[in-house]
């Protein structure tokens, strides 16, 4: 605090704004108490998180760094994905590689849902063991000089179903064109829209029931990003992850996620693992 008072009284503002989400109450009375009478403290909502939504050219270097560690996760844990296989025997490997190779560890916890627990959007790992014919998810991410990645892809271990090979489709697809959307100018809301109505009219409505994406920098969620309530217009250099799923109670789920950059014109994508159904 004393070093941020120095810097407040050398600018001579008679206005201080600070973010009321972020401030706490006993920070707030050391602020109140040293600053000079008379200058104002004002509260304010998201200036610091919006402008931190767009990013510079070193900020997206760290994030496709982040993004390029964690493609190579993906790669390094697929042998471990097979029968018998315990969920958190695999986090424990993935988080291994991921904080060997980035040297300042990962971004946050790391999900690893097989069966049944991929119906939920946040399972956490446990010690289910793998079995024929489960979907498994896996949803982690890199941190490189503080910068994040967030990664989601869906494997089958055996052979898929008819409906398992129409969901799985369903959610790439929907991904896709969401991402075909992606351009400056563009309006969160209805970048949301295009996946959502897809999922809706494939069948599957009422079991999409999160956001599309969100920001993406210094925090896993630095800010809004696409959702049904999103009032974000996308801007050059916004970094987005995209990551329409389907769950369905009992039977597991399919989540696809990548990491892409606003630009005047089609997304830049920073992921890069394989999108196809990978059968184990």
């Amino acid at each position: 605090p004393e070093e941020i008072v120095a810097v407040l009284n050398r600018a001579g503002a008679n206005k201080i704004g600070f973010e009321a989400d972020h401030l706490t109450f006993r920070l707030h009375g050391v602020y109140r108490e040293k600053l000079p009478e008379g200058m104002e403290l004002v509260p304010t909502e998201r200036i610091v998180d919006d402008l931190r939504m767009v990013k510079d050219e070193f900020e997206i270097a760290q994030i496709d760094s982040a993004c390029r560690i964690a493609d190579r996760a993906f790669e390094y844990i697929l042998p471990f994905l097979k029968l018998g296989a315990v969920e958190y025997d695999v986090m424990l490997e993935l988080e291994w590689f991921i904080r060997k190779q980035c040297r300042t560890g990962i971004a946050f916890e790391t999900a690893v849902a097989s069966g049944p627990n991929g119906a939920l959007p946040h399972s956490r790992p446990g010690e289910r063991a793998m079995q024929r014919g489960d979907f498994v998810t896996l949803d982690f991410g890199a941190r490189v000089n503080g910068y994040c990645s967030d990664l989601t892809r869906t494997v089958l271990l055996g052979p898929p179903t008819p409906e398992q090979r129409k969901v799985y489709q369903t959610v790439s697809d929907a991904e896709n064109r969401a991402i075909d959307a992606i351009t400056s100018g563009a309006s969160g809301k209805e970048v949301d829209a295009i996946a959502r109505e897809f999922i809706k009219s494939s069948g599957y409505g009422d079991y999409f029931g999160h956001g599309l994406g969100h920001s993406l920098g210094r925090a896993v969620h630095d800010g809004p990003g696409l959702s049904i309530r999103s009032e974000v217009t996308l801007a050059e250099n916004m970094v987005l992850t995209v990551e329409p799923g389907i769950y369905i109670p009992g039977w597991g789920g399919v989540r696809i996620e990548d990491d892409v950059v606003v630009t005047n014109a089609a997304a830049r994508y920073l992921t890069h693992s394989p999108k196809n159904l990978i059968e184990l």
